[in-house]
């Protein structure tokens, strides 16, 4: 039964390439909630923790959700030609999460050097521009469209942010909040038109 899935399992990669679960939104959602709260209580081992955590739990819940729910034969159907190879998958995420902790620490770190050096919005364009990147790689490798809603809502969000005077940790929270909601509509969606096998 595919419900014994387990890590040496060949078909995880199958399953966590699969998008219709809501699976990896919720995972994204919670990693840029935990980047927020990294920078609102300067705690920089948080990304740490986050990175560890996030294969098993994202695992966990594709056990929890969609293998009871799909064979590996059907994901291998629905995601046939859609979606990037999981070598890129996996590169493009741990770049991804690189890039943005790293921008979240300089920030965090230069103490207003970098804002004195380059203007006052450099950075949130350049952390807005990174998230759209991260957000348009993780609609390509789960090919959804909804990834580019979110990635349409950064700019937005954030030049109002910028203007409002909003802190960047809590536009990053809303960021996370909002992708995480998308997850729970997306989830409860595949469990209603997917009963357990």
């Amino acid at each position: 039964m595919h419900n014994k899935a387990d890590w040496e399992n060949p078909e995880r990669d199958l399953y966590l390439r699969y998008g219709g679960d809501g699976v990896g939104d919720l995972i994204v959602g919670f990693a840029f909630c935990g980047i927020a709260l990294m920078m609102l209580s300067d705690m920089p081992f948080v990304p740490v923790w986050i990175i560890i955590l996030l294969m098993p739990i994202s695992w966990a819940l594709k056990r929890l959700i969609t293998v009871p729910r799909l064979s590996a034969e059907e994901v291998e159907a629905q995601i046939s030609g859609t979606g990037l190879p999981v070598r890129t998958v996996k590169l493009a995420a741990v770049s991804g999460a690189l890039v943005l902790i790293g921008m979240a620490l300089l920030i965090a770190i230069s103490k207003g050097t970098f804002t004195s050096i380059l203007g006052p919005y450099a950075y949130w364009m350049a952390i807005g521009l990174s998230l759209v990147s991260i957000l348009v790689v993780l609609g390509l490798i789960y090919g959804a469209y909804r990834w580019a809603v979110y990635a349409l809502l950064v700019m937005p969000l954030f030049v109002f942010g910028a203007l409002a005077g909003i802190d960047f940790p809590l536009l990053m929270g809303a960021l996370g909040a909002l992708i995480f909601c998308g997850g729970l509509i997306t989830a409860s969606q595949f469990v209603v038109s997917h009963p357990r096998q």
